[in-house]
């Protein structure tokens, strides 16, 4: 599985949707991108440090 692949279609989808809602809904919408794209650093860095397969 492409864990950050899948964040980055997670993070398409959600700015789609920005477009759509208002109020509340775009108050989630915004945090789950926020979180979405704070994992994706956060798994992109895990993935750097992580040594190489001998």
């Amino acid at each position: 599985m492409d864990v950050l692949a899948e964040l980055e279609e997670i993070i398409r989808r959600i700015e789609a949707l920005r477009t759509e809602v208002t109020g509340e809904e775009l108050a989630v919408a915004d945090a789950q991108h926020a979180y979405a794209a704070l994992l994706h650093l956060v798994y992109s860095g895990f993935l750097r440090q992580a040594p190489s397969p001998n």
